[in-house]
């Protein structure tokens, strides 16, 4: 099986800042080492009305837990990730858990 290469070429839907319809979400690491960014959803990543479409959601908290592999612990070759999705005032409106096998 050939190795698999990985290139950024800026057009990540969630992060890439070359994609005109992505979300060009931007991470930052906080004092805490707390992996943050902000972002305001609107009326066109709805699902049900006014409600957020949970995919949307779901995505960013995976890239946060695995992309950008914010770990939790370490077993072996398994990493623990988690992430959630607060309002200003830390209220949580959901939460993702990841176990990661690294692969050599």
């Amino acid at each position: 099986m050939p190795e698999l290469i990985l290139q950024d070429d800026l057009m990540c839907f969630v992060c890439g800042k070359n994609n005109p319809c992505g979300l060009k979400l931007n991470f930052v690491l906080d004092k805490d080492r707390i992996l943050k960014t902000e972002f305001t959803f609107a009326k066109i990543h709805q699902g049900f009305k006014d409600i957020v479409h949970g995919g949307l959601i779901g995505l960013i908290l995976d890239e946060v837990m695995v992309n950008l592999l914010w770990i939790e612990r370490e077993d072996n070759r398994i990493v623990y990730t988690k992430a959630s999705a607060q309002d200003e005032e830390g209220s949580i409106y959901a939460q993702a858990q990841a176990k990661c096998v690294k692969i050599k």
